[in-house]
């Protein structure tokens, strides 16, 4: 990551790579689908958290100063806003292989599932102030990508915290229905074809430390991308040829598209 951000020549706002979840052993518990792209990624990174934990990635100094830092008056959510303000005003760059050991550690704020929900809705809802001439409706759909998640997430917990999985199914319904209505059957399919690369995974020997496993193998994201993606990328490649005009004044002009 570091070598890709040289040869970038500080261009990007931030390098990322993939990951695996690690126990406290450093054993591999499961490889994260990764998202490569390159280039004006914010809407990408808005309706789908491709970085994925603020140990995988790696920015400028001055960048990360212009961003304004990690805001420490925020707990959960601190590293995926400054890598959106690094993404908003600089392109970003992916790295194919996988790099980082995610500790998947008992007892972390990352658990809190509720917690983490309710700072993820509430930065949501401050970026319009935050980031002037951002687009409204992708926030719509990043907040129905959020909803229909932690329903997800709640479905799978047990006890009392399965009943408040239908309200963030509504909530879903109601921000983005289209996406809704077409996700369970990619979600379906996506399962299905995770199940077949786990299987071929072990068969070929991909178990234990972290540190046996080769970088370059991994899962690919395909069928869980978010439905609006191609939106997305449509909106940013539109924030690219903006920044590219004559008249822009800023790398990724910042004052929407």
């Amino acid at each position: 990551m570091v070598g890709r951000h040289e040869e970038r020549g500080g261009a990007v706002g931030l390098v990322y790579s993939g990951f695996r979840l690690i126990d406290m052993n450093d054993c591999v518990i499961r490889t994260a689908p990764h998202y490569v792209t390159e280039g004006n990624a914010f809407y990408q990174m808005l309706i789908l958290n491709y970085v994925g934990n603020g140990s995988g990635m790696v920015f400028g100094r001055q960048q990360a100063i212009e961003a304004r830092l990690y805001d420490t008056s925020r707990s959960g959510n601190e590293d995926y806003l400054l890598q959106l303000m690094l993404a908003w005003n600089h392109p970003v760059s992916g790295v194919p292989e996988y790099q980082v050991g995610y500790r998947n550690r008992p007892g972390s704020l990352s658990k809190r599932t509720h917690y983490m929900m309710r700072n993820h809705l509430k930065l949501l809802g401050e970026l319009r102030g935050l980031l002037p001439g951002i687009d409204p409706q992708t926030l719509v759909w990043a907040r129905a990508q959020i909803h229909d998640y932690y329903s997800y997430i709640l479905l799978r917990h047990g006890r009392f915290t399965k009943v408040f999985a239908p309200w963030h199914n509504v909530m879903a319904l109601v921000l983005d229905p289209v996406s809704y209505v077409r996700r369970p059957l990619a979600r379906l399919r996506e399962r299905a074809r995770q199940r077949d690369q786990r299987a071929r995974l072990e068969a070929e020997g991909y178990h234990g430390d972290f540190f046996n496993w080769s970088p370059t193998t991994g899962m690919v994201l395909d069928g869980t991308l978010p439905m609006r993606m191609r939106e997305c990328v449509a909106l940013d490649r539109a924030r690219g040829r903006a920044a590219a005009s004559p008249r822009s004044s800023s790398p990724l002009a910042l004052g929407g598209i």
